[in-house]
């Protein structure tokens, strides 16, 4: 059928069971039908994730109830309890699609157990684990912008699906006829139904603050530090402001605390943008804080901003990361019997510290699911990714900025007591173990004209400048470069790695959900300028030759 003849099919269903959606659907142009109709979304690494709306190819009642019905059929295939835990952001469409998959899972014979409130994706991640529940599901778009929405599931142990798991679920969902009948069972009223107690995240904010370094610091001089907060509308607005009160940092000032179904006016609630911080700036600079902190819509990514010669310097998330494995390690000597798990695209920083004071490394493929999968199979100490997600300990398996929150708080409240800000700590353990300039840029790119560049990048040896190509190692062969002083768990994937003499670096990748190519570049150097030359060297050289011309037809 195509997408003309689904759009009648919908409009017509609608026009006889929701005639407020088939008006929407009536007022639809041209592309925006062919943007609705002529791709179903699909079940990918990640779950699902795009606009919210009307059609196949977007998020409705009858995408989430499509997708809920297909995981049910996987679940009921699987040695794993029949208890499906399910949290939700503060999207619009967030509660609606959330009670949609729990009368879904109900339908099918699963037992549900439903967060009243909007909920951290780490929340989920724990509770999945705490309470001995099969299987999970968030729905979120995590950084997206307001008006897209998502669906994240979650195995036994916490962990966001792996790649076999996701492609077993997607062949199920494929089965699911696009319009179901919908269920319309009352969900309270089910005998199979649970809500999640608010004892539950109690007992999770005391086991996080259990596991800091120095847990007491803050009630001792938490008022030396003033910080600045804001969950960006999202939902980590509760338990962060709770964190922090019960750590000691009672000069913490709080904005953006209410949820808002679009995010305000920000384009998107990602913690990696400064954009997003103009509103903290501006109490920052009334209160006299000396921290500020951000985290996304489902608070599984922390970004933070510190002083820096009289302005502010957003931090990176290889710079986060650095910052924390060392302040774990002075205060958890313990911890180096356990494993650092990192992906291939995250800094060097971080690992160098690591590997240095003895701490094993391991590196695995993008994506949070794989650090979770590996920290269940070996004694784990920290995990992160560039993009800002951070985890230690083993309350979850999903990248958690609650905890993170406090962590950082903690560690600027030392550093500050010893009088450095963690820019200045930065610099300290970046004269000490190497300096790394990084830089990630997207690509708008076809995924036929990714492919084309990726082939040619792994053909070029003649790199403009003084660039001189040590190796490549194209991950889409399966190659595996063996231990550089890191263990490798790196199956084959749609990767690209160009390592050049110096020891600088790009890394290539497409986008699983969007045509764009993800390209992350790293410069090494004896102080900060000169390595972020040669990063800038690395990116010019790299977006040259994959900006050159393309073949006819792509």
């Amino acid at each position: 059928m195509n997408y003309h003849d689904q759009y009648h099919s919908w409009l017509q269903y609608l026009s006889s069971n929701q005639p407020d959606a088939a008006s929407q659907l009536a007022m639809m142009d041209g592309s925006e039908i062919k943007e609705a109709f002529g791709d179903p979304l699909s079940f990918g690494t990640a779950g699902l994730r795009g606009k919210v709306g009307w059609g196949p190819g977007r998020l409705n009642s009858f995408s989430i109830c499509r997708a809920s019905r297909g995981f049910a059929r996987y679940i009921l295939t699987c040695d794993a309890p029949r208890r499906v835990g399910i949290a939700y952001d503060t999207r619009e469409s967030s509660a609606g699609f959330a009670r949609m998959a729990a009368a879904s899972f109900l339908e099918q014979g699963l037992e549900v157990y439903l967060f009243p409130k909007t909920t951290p994706t780490p929340l989920l991640s724990y509770a999945v684990r705490q309470l001995g529940l099969g299987w999970g599901v968030v729905i979120t778009a995590s950084h997206n912008p307001g008006n897209h929405n998502g669906y994240k599931c979650y195995d036994r142990r916490g962990v966001q699906l792996l790649p076999e798991e996701s492609s077993a679920v997607s062949a199920l969902i494929a089965g699911e006829p696009q319009l179901p009948e919908l269920p319309h069972l009352q969900i309270e009223n089910h005998p199979a139904f649970h809500w999640i107690s608010e004892e539950l995240e109690s007992q999770y904010l005391m086991d996080m603050l259990a596991g800091l370094p120095n847990h007491g610091l803050g009630h001792r001089h938490g008022q030396e530090l003033p910080i600045v907060f804001t969950p960006l509308y999202g939902s980590g607005a509760n338990l962060i402001e709770q964190a922090l009160q019960k750590q000691g940092f009672f000069r913490s000032y709080f904005l953006q605390m209410q949820p808002h179904p679009t995010f305000g006016n920000l384009v998107s609630p990602n913690p990696e943008e400064e954009s997003v911080y103009w509103e903290a700036l501006e109490l920052a600079g009334k209160v006299g804080a000396r921290l500020i902190m951000a985290t996304d819509a489902d608070a599984d990514r922390l970004g933070v901003m510190t002083p820096v010669e009289g302005n502010w310097q957003l931090l990176s998330g290889n710079q986060i990361a650095a910052l924390m494995v060392d302040y774990l390690l002075e205060n958890s000597p313990e911890a180096k019997d356990s494993a650092l798990i990192t992906s291939i695209v995250s800094g060097r920083l971080a690992q160098d510290i690591a590997h240095q004071r003895g701490l094993p490394v391991l590196q695995t493929l993008t994506g949070f699911k794989f650090i979770g999968d590996l920290a269940e199979k070996r004694s784990f100490f920290f995990g992160y990714e560039e993009s800002c997600g951070y985890l230690f300990g083993n309350l979850s398996r999903d990248k958690d900025a609650v905890q993170a929150a406090a962590l950082t708080a903690e560690m600027a409240l030392y550093w500050l007591r010893k009088g450095k800000t963690l820019y200045q700590r930065w610099q300290e353990l970046s004269s000490q173990y190497g300096w790394y300039g990084e830089s990630t840029v997207n690509l708008d790119l076809s995924r036929e004209k990714a492919t084309f560049a990726m082939d040619r990048l792994a053909k070029e040896n003649n790199f403009s400048g003084e660039l001189r190509l040590a190796s490549v190692e194209d991950y889409r062969q399966g190659f595996n470069p063996g231990d550089h002083g890191h263990n490798c768990h790196r199956p084959q994937a749609q990767m690209l790695a160009l390592n050049f003499e110096g020891g600088h670096s790009c890394l290539i990748r497409p986008s699983g959900t969007e045509d764009k190519v993800k390209c992350y570049f790293s410069g090494s150097g004896t102080s900060e300028e000169e390595a972020n030359r040669w990063m800038e060297r690395v990116k010019e050289a790299v977006l040259v030759i994959i900006g050159e011309n393309f073949p006819p037809g792509t």
